[in-house]
């Protein structure tokens, strides 16, 4: 499997995130130019902000972190206007605990877009486990999970990712339809919620303090 890297602070344009901050505190939505940045630096700062000092964003397997991620995510919501909407893999699949996701609805002046955040799927990335093979059916969403934590939702796409993990973890000799996991997910919304501890800091006050880090490593 190939390496990819996901995105780091130095992706980031920080100033164009304060724009579109500034944007929709003005105008209660966003514009569809601004949904790929936002979702970018929404994603680095759950990563970012799970990993134990010292750890890095490229190397980290971040294993075990997803349902701290779907928490720090819950949070991170209130500040950007998503709604929000969280379940495990496993009560999809009708079996134990596998993985927690969530999905965010980004709002538009004319709707909204929906996207399925899944930014610790590197855990699953091993020889044959489910990243296998949904990089064997999907490279495209594949790579986007790893670089970018998140896809943009549509019945066959969330088929393709599921189908992926029932393959391992549930029973791959019955077929689930793209409207069945579409029903099941409204099913089984996973409220188990413990707050983050962590504080929901602002683009620029992050920046600062990543680059204090930086410095204090000689970097």
């Amino acid at each position: 499997m190939e390496v990819i890297n996901p995105i780091n602070y130095n992706d980031i344009d920080f100033d164009e995130i304060i724009e579109i901050e500034l944007f929709f505190e003005k105008n209660k939505y966003y514009q569809e130019s601004m949904i790929e940045t936002l979702l970018d630096y929404f994603v680095f700062f759950i990563r970012y902000h799970i990993l134990a000092d010292g750890e890095d964003i490229y190397s980290n397997t971040f294993c075990g972190y997803c349902d701290l991620a779907a928490d720090l995510g819950r949070e991170l919501t209130y500040r950007y206007g998503f709604k929000y909407f969280s379940f495990n893999i496993g009560d999809i699949l009708s079996v134990n605990k596998v993985h927690k996701a969530f999905l965010v609805s980004v709002p538009l002046a004319n709707g909204f877009k929906i996207f399925l955040i899944d930014s610790t799927f590197k855990q699953f990335c091993k020889s044959s486990d489910a990243g296998f093979f949904l990089e064997s059916s999907n490279h495209e969403i594949y790579e986007q999970l790893l670089r970018n934590g998140y896809f943009e939702i549509g019945f066959s796409l969330l088929k393709i990712y599921l189908d992926s993990f029932k393959v391992v973890y549930g029973n791959n000799n019955v077929e689930i339809s793209e409207e069945k996991y579409w029903r099941l997910i409204g099913e089984n919304s996973d409220n188990t919620y413990r707050p983050s501890g962590i504080i929901i800091e602002s683009p620029l006050e992050l920046l600062k303090r990543i680059k204090q880090e930086k410095l204090k490593m000689g970097l």
